[in-house]
């Protein structure tokens, strides 16, 4: 898999949008904050603050929103953390003199879900598979790896499944060095040996090859259950870590989550809501 590679367009795909052309997409996650200019399904100016420090995206939203005609654009939040979200939207409109819409409370989800308790799948989950299932047009597992690693199965027909949610490689050394004695906390980067031949290299092994197995382990699981291997797309701030390793996956795909909250808008623009 080379690093990076847009994901295949799939005929067809692509052709139902009906919103505005351009959208200042924000994902609030758990550990930062992401937003770019959603713009003919490609990514720009993205900005990224640490989630805890919503107040440093105000400056860089600022300039983004003075290069783009706002009479064109709308912004859209997703947030998995509910404290943050409200204050986020205070900040857009100081910034910009627009309101933002939060996916879930202006706008539905992007895909429909066959879940249990779907009030309870994070949004960021739903819009990146979305926007992977939009571009490709058949079923898909979507690997979203950050604070949590979150691997994600859309059917063929365009449904939200579910899958799996797992601790991503910086919060699984972290845990190693907050639950430990004598384990230390470590910077993460490409591990230099399979076998870790010092204590640091062999938690760098244990957590990227421990995300890289577990990530194949599951889209096999899943690939049996659905009777072929489905194309596999990975994104999230932690991939470039796993990128040289993922020889079974299809795709790489950054912000590919902005691509699903743009999609929100695009598919579906406010009107009223119907009941979940």
């Amino acid at each position: 898999m080379e690093n990076y590679e847009p994901l295949n367009q799939t005929a067809g795909q692509g052709d139902a949008l009906i919103g505005p052309p351009e959208v200042v997409a924000i994902n609030i996650g758990n550990s930062t904050t992401t937003a770019g200019l959603v713009r003919e399904q490609q990514v720009e100016s993205v900005i990224s603050v640490a989630t805890d420090q919503l107040d440093a995206i105000a400056e860089p939203l600022a300039e983004l929103w003075g290069q783009i005609d706002a009479r064109t654009v709308q912004v859209v939040v997703a947030s998995v953390v509910p404290a943050r979200t409200e204050p986020l939207c205070r900040i857009v409109e100081r910034v910009t003199g627009e309101q933002a819409l939060v996916i879930r409370r202006d706008l539905p989800l992007p895909l429909p879900l066959d879940v249990e308790n779907p009030e309870t799948v994070g949004v960021d989950r739903v819009c990146g598979a979305a926007a992977a299932y939009h571009r490709l047009g058949h079923a898909c597992v979507v690997a979203d790896v950050g604070t949590a690693m979150t691997v994600n199965v859309v059917s063929d027909d365009g449904i939200f499944l579910g899958g799996a949610i797992l601790p991503g490689p910086q919060t699984a050394a972290w845990a190693l060095a907050e639950h430990t004695a004598a384990l230390p906390e470590i910077q993460l980067r490409r591990p230099e040996h399979h076998i870790g031949r010092s204590t640091e290299e062999s938690i760098l092994a244990g957590v990227i090859f421990g995300a890289v197995g577990a990530l194949r382990e599951l889209t096999e699981r899943y690939a049996t259950e659905m009777g072929r291997w489905p194309q596999l797309v990975v994104t999230g701030g932690g991939a470039k870590l796993l990128a040289d390793y993922l020889d079974f996956a299809d795709d790489l795909v950054p912000n590919l989550t902005l691509m699903g909250i743009a999609l929100a808008w695009q598919q579906n623009p406010p009107g009223p809501m119907e009941p979940s």
